[in-house]
């Protein structure tokens, strides 16, 4: 006898009114009709949609929901070998996506016709993007749609308030506050050579460590004594860049090395540090031979 199987189910906003109009308030029982619905189209060769289906005629004010969810294995199998199918080549949703001066994005989104076949929309919808952020430092993603063809470009300003969107907006799930890189945290991520003796050596080594969940996108290390001024050469090797200056032909006396980095999410680490080459060892004079 088969053994039926329990699966996570999460429902944005959309799905939540598209079962709804659907299959009615219960959305256990919904979801399972649209489950078997979507198995058998599996079965017969007919490829459904790979993508949530926006439904036109339903608001996107509607709450999610998230729930367990007991399915027959016959429908479990079927959703398994579809998902590893979808894991190559699916089909973009977003496209056209560009900053604007405000901050959001303006871009355009894929649209279906609300039909059996799911067939996509030749004409795309003119769609807004932005990050926002709650009181408590959290992020999250509002997206706001207009209808293919209808030549409203959404805008959201930074407030969060929303304009021209002839279909709605619609949020993401909230995320934990993004990585901040304190500037005190510059000796954790930097190694810098000890400057308690002379500096002796052709070269020196400076080390940079990623911060966590915030890889280095750049780093710019410069060495300067007097009106010299050099550029250490990078090399990145794993989770850490290794900058390399070369201190050949630099006269002896002091010398500064400064180092700024930024991240991949903005933050910035700067610091310098103070150097004195070594004095160049004089040679003992070669003896003179004289002839008798």
């Amino acid at each position: 006898m088969a053994i039926a199987n329990t699966m996570k189910v999460a429902l944005g906003k959309f799905a939540c009114s598209c079962i709804e109009a659907r299959f009615g308030t219960d959305l256990h029982g919904g979801v399972q009709a649209a489950l078997r619905h979507y198995t058998r189209r599996l079965e017969s060769a007919i490829n459904p949609i790979a993508v949530p289906v926006f439904c036109r005629d339903q608001a996107p004010d509607g709450s999610g929901a998230e729930f367990e969810l007991v399915v027959e294995p016959k429908i479990e199998s079927a959703l398994e070998r579809e998902a590893r199918r979808q894991a190559v080549g699916m089909e973009q949703i977003w496209t056209g996506i560009e900053p604007q001066g405000d901050g959001s994005y303006w871009g355009l989104h894929q649209w279906y016709f609300a039909t059996e076949e799911c067939v996509s929309n030749p004409t795309l919808g003119l769609t807004a993007w932005r990050v926002l952020h709650t009181a408590s430092g959290s992020r999250f993603l509002r997206v706001c749609f207009s209808e293919p063809g209808s030549g409203s470009q959404p805008t959201i300003a930074p407030d969060g308030t929303a304009a021209h969107a002839t279909f709605g907006c619609v949020d993401s799930a909230l995320i934990s506050p993004l990585p901040v890189v304190k500037p005190d945290q510059f000796g954790e991520q930097v190694t810098l050579p000890s400057n308690k003796t002379c500096f002796g050596r052709s070269q020196m080594r400076i080390r940079v460590r990623d911060p966590k969940n915030d890889p280095i996108k750049t780093v710019l290390v410069t060495l300067h004594s007097g009106k010299v001024t050099r550029r250490a050469k990078l090399k990145r090797h794993h989770a850490a860049v290794t900058a390399t200056l070369s201190l050949k032909g630099l006269s002896a006396g002091t010398f500064t090395v400064t180092v700024k980095v930024v991240t991949v999410l903005g933050n910035h680490l700067a610091g310098k540090r103070k150097y004195h080459s070594c004095p160049k060892k004089l040679r003992p004079p070669h003896p003179h031979h004289h002839r008798h």
